[in-house]
């Protein structure tokens, strides 16, 4: 039936452009567009579409037809363009108010999604795409409450709507609602298992810490699609937090393919990933990630220098400076922005593990980077004797995942009062948060620290940084200072699952939220973790 159809349609745009050869009509050009854009041939059909429209410029439907193929050849502003083309001439037209705002919410622009979304309910409130898609916008939004209603009104028109109940499982997980959330992907599974969805399943046991049960999705996931490099990578992330290194570290070269993975640099020499004897040849090791990430891995080039390889370093601009100052091991570093030189092999930072066998028993050890001792005794003399506390409370509030890691600074307010003298490790601050570091005498250097070497010899001076999960956390524990690190329930892999210590930083002590969200819970144990310390 398919097949005839497809005939007919290749018969009737042959028939069609014969007539058109005769004469143009604006008619005729958008039938023929609407028979190419039924075989996929959305190309010809806009190109058709073209001509129809620059004969009769007044009509919406074309304008719709053709942002529906420029959407299919990935054109989502040209799209968009036409879409809001095809309401000013025709302003209530539901399907045109859905797509423009299906697009706006892909784009990024989900607020202005919510408006034509709101105008599509205004005329139809029933409409159970749009009802989905308002649940979809107001969760990227973050107003997951408010995502519910909407998800649970389409859910009311159609129980067996399986996106609504997949994403409604994702707005519960976001409020901590986490029984609600297993409940709700449970019964999407039910209408069928996919990919996606097991993907969310294992991510909600994750964000429970019931990492054996996503380990087990994971694997469900993968029976579905042996080589998809999502669930891989999301896999090895389980698996590193359970501390199944050997199985782990393999399937983390999925990133490379990950779409929202790091990108591999194009290197003229080949990739080591082990195995080969890089004794007397140079191996160019690189940063891939964030700064924490780099200075966490950075310890692998004392190894790697130790089997005989002349090792070039490559990383962030920032860290530059204090790595080539600091880092223990005979390393010769670059920046990103310094062209790489020419060498044997090279290796990602975060590949490291996985050449060198590393397991939690064989991870190499910390501290291993100094501060520069001059610049140490300059911030000694500055801050002045006695106990120092270093503070660290926010991460980039622009990234949803760094902001659960960050922990609002008025929440730390009940350990100032308690006799200890507090520094802020943070290189920016919001006017509110000054006057609140302010009101309780703690000094705050900001621009002064954006040099690492100046923030590493801040933090050196301190005899205790309590920081949440975030670059000063690496930096302190590679320095070998004390540290106390906050971190939210379901935390990154490296603090590993209900331990207090860490393999990777020796120093470090973990204080984890034992609810979704709970920092008070934290700090209340921090501070009895403090009166403690004062009393010893």
């Amino acid at each position: 039936m398919a097949a005839a159809s497809r005939r007919d349609f290749e018969r009737a745009v042959d028939l069609l452009g014969t007539v058109l050869r005769g004469g143009e009509d604006a008619s005729l050009r958008f039938n023929r567009a609407v028979m190419l854009q039924q075989l996929g041939r959305h190309a010809d059909a806009i190109a058709d579409y073209d001509r129809a429209l620059s004969m009769k410029r007044d009509d919406p439907e074309a304008f719709f037809n053709r942002a529906v193929s420029r959407e299919a050849l990935g054109q989502p502003y040209d799209a968009l363009e036409d879409y809001s083309k095809a309401l000013a001439l025709r302003p209530h037209h539901v399907p045109t108010l859905n797509n423009r705002g299906s697009i706006l919410a892909t784009v990024g622009k989900p607020e202005d999604a919510l408006a034509d979304f709101t105008n599509v309910l205004k005329l139809d409130p029933r409409d159970i795409r749009t009802l989905y898609n308002m649940g979809n916008a107001l969760r990227q939004v973050e107003r997951y409450e408010d995502s519910l209603l909407f998800y649970d009104r389409a859910l009311a028109f159609n129980p067996r709507h399986v996106d609504a109940w997949n994403n409604r499982a994702l707005s519960l997980g976001a409020l901590y609602r986490w029984d609600e959330a297993q409940a709700s992907i449970e019964h999407a599974l039910q209408f069928g298992v996919t990919l996606e969805r097991q993907m969310n399943r294992a991510y909600i046991f994750m964000a429970q810490n019931r990492t054996e049960d996503a380990v087990a999705a994971y694997n469900l996931a993968l029976v579905l699609e042996p080589d998809n490099p999502e669930a891989l990578h999301a896999k090895a992330g389980a698996l590193l937090a359970l501390g199944r290194y050997a199985e782990a570290w393999p399937l983390q070269e999925a990133r490379w393919r990950a779409s929202e993975g790091p990108r591999l640099p194009i290197q003229s020499s080949p990739l080591w990933l082990g195995g080969t004897d890089i004794a007397g040849h140079t191996l160019l090791l690189h940063g891939e990630q964030g700064l924490g990430d780099t200075i966490q891995f950075c310890r692998y080039a004392r190894v790697l220098a130790a089997r005989g390889a002349e090792i070039v370093l490559r990383v962030q601009p920032k860290l530059k400076g204090l790595l080539s100052e600091g880092l223990e091991g005979a390393v010769d570093v670059i920046g990103y922005d310094e062209p790489a030189p020419s060498t044997n092999f090279h290796i990602p930072l975060m590949s490291a593990p996985l050449a060198c066998g590393t397991s939690v028993e064989t991870i190499p050890s910390a501290p291993y980077l100094r501060a520069d001792s001059a610049r140490i005794a300059a911030w000694r003399e500055r801050i002045g004797p006695g106990p120092l506390i270093g503070l660290t409370w926010r991460g980039d509030m622009r990234n949803a995942y760094r902001r659960k890691r960050s922990i609002a600074l008025e929440q730390l307010a009940p350990l100032f009062g308690d006799g200890g003298r507090f520094v802020s490790l943070q290189m920016e601050v919001s006017d509110e948060e000054q006057a609140l570091l302010t009101n309780h005498g703690i000094a705050h250097f900001g621009e002064e620290l954006r040099d690492f070497r100046e923030h590493a010899a801040l933090t050196n001076v301190c005899d205790l940084v309590i920081t949440i999960d975030t670059v000063v956390a690496h930096l302190a524990g590679a320095l070998g200072r004390p540290t106390w690190i906050l971190l939210p329930l379901w935390s990154d892999w490296r603090w590993m699952i209900d331990r207090e210590d860490s393999p990777w930083l020796p120093t470090a002590r973990l204080f984890r939220q034992t609810r979704g969200g709970d920092w008070d819970d934290v700090v209340a144990r921090v501070k009895r973790a403090l009166a403690g310390a004062h009393q010893t």
